[in-house]
């Protein structure tokens, strides 16, 4: 059996267009519907089952579906985006350098700016994992096994739906981020431009080819620099 406590997973929501009434389902997979509480009140000791909300993560922003075929206008520059969670292998410059610092390390379109992780000495290797920050914190309810979905409402008043990850059991506590791709700022790209970037797999327009999405870098965010690019469906 699972320990008491295992570590936190990391699940994917998805913020649901219509409501679950009428729909039929399996005692196994049966939802539950918790409440949000702020951050905060989860860690009063008495284990109920509920739904933290973590804050907002300040680099991330909500991708704008383009469609098909961009044309940039003279205010966007295109980027590269890649789904999350993403993990870079980077070897620690020379130097002095405090654990956290940011510094600027060779990536596969250019420099990146990343915090050093703690552990490492200059010359040795290292592997980060660059993701948004999870913006829910989900204490499993009784009853409920992995694969089960549990229901809660954002602030705004939306549903979304989550997947107990495997390896859960009553008590223990899993975090949710968005769905989302992590975009790197381009040179000469400075926060509260536009940048414009293709889904790389996944997401598809009308016609099957991947769709382009638009996003402002948020405030500051600097050439080198990941942001988190929220994604909404491509309408059909």
């Amino acid at each position: 059996p699972p320990p008491p406590h295992t570590p936190k997973r990391l699940a994917m929501f998805k913020t649901l267009k219509e409501a679950f009434a009428g729909q039929q389902r399996g005692e196994r997979d049966a939802d539950a519907c918790l409440p949000l509480v702020p951050e905060g009140e989860q860690g009063s000791g008495t284990g109920k089952a509920c739904v933290t909300h973590l804050g907002a993560d300040p680099n991330a922003v909500v991708a704008e579906p383009m469609g098909e075929i961009v044309v940039l206008s003279s205010t966007e520059v295109e980027a590269r985006a890649i789904p999350a969670p993403l993990l870079i292998e980077i070897e620690v410059p020379q130097g002095n350098h405090e654990p956290g610092q940011i510094i600027k390390v060779d990536g596969p379109d250019g420099f990146i700016r990343v915090p050093l992780p703690a552990g490492v000495a200059p010359g040795e290797k290292a592997v980060l994992k660059v993701a948004p920050k999870p913006e829910y914190r989900v204490r499993v309810p009784p009853g409920l096994a992995p694969g089960s979905s549990v229901k809660f409402r954002r602030e705004s008043g939306e549903e979304v739906v989550v997947v107990v990850p495997k390896g859960m059991q009553a008590g223990d506590q899993f975090e949710v981020s968005a769905p989302a791709l992590m975009v790197r700022v381009p040179e000469s790209v400075a926060a509260g431009d536009y940048v414009v970037f293709r889904h790389p797999a996944g997401q598809k327009g009308k016609k099957g080819k991947p769709a382009f999405f638009r996003a402002q870098v948020p405030p500051g965010c600097q050439a080198g620099d990941f942001f988190a690019a929220l994604l909404q469906p491509v309408l059909e």
